[in-house]
């Protein structure tokens, strides 16, 4: 395993878990059910109910957290297969 596919995994360790940090604060914020509540419905309703700012921080903040989510699987993933 080389030292970028370790800093990219550490980094986007961090990342992950700042943006999950954020999305929860927002939800926190808005009154928003956690996603693992089940009620999609009732979740987007409570979304669409959000002032426009922060709605669009909570989106923001969910698109970080995939973002870097795929950053940390890709640098596994190169990580490991550098090895074979």
């Amino acid at each position: 395993m080389s030292i970028s596919d370790r800093w990219g995994f550490y980094v986007s360790l961090m990342l992950t878990g700042y943006s999950l940090k954020r999305r929860k604060a927002f939800e926190k914020l808005g009154g928003v059910a956690a996603e693992a509540s089940g009620d999609t419905v009732k979740r987007q309703k409570q979304i669409d109910g959000l002032e426009p700012g922060l709605r669009r921080k909570l989106f923001l903040a969910e698109l970080a957290l995939m973002v870097f989510e795929n950053g940390l699987f890709t640098s596994f993933v190169l990580g490991m297969t550098s090895g074979i």
